[in-house]
């Protein structure tokens, strides 16, 4: 769930399996951020939902480290 209230998404940069990429605007922080949202099909069981969270997760770390 996005936090609507911190960010303000401006438009979607693009989209992938695990996702939509959208830039927004980081109202606390006053900045520009590419904001993830993680997108979960239909049908998955609980340990691919696990895994995708857990990748997904992973890429945010090593996102946060650069």
């Amino acid at each position: 769930m996005i936090d609507s209230e911190r960010y303000q998404i401006k438009y979607e940069i693009g989209r992938g399996a695990m996702g939509v990429v959208y830039c927004a605007l980081d109202t606390l922080m006053d900045r520009e951020v590419a904001l993830k949202v993680l997108s979960l099909a239909p049908g998955l069981n609980e340990r691919d939902i696990d895994e995708l969270v857990a990748r997904f997760m992973r890429e945010a770390q090593a996102a946060g480290r650069l």
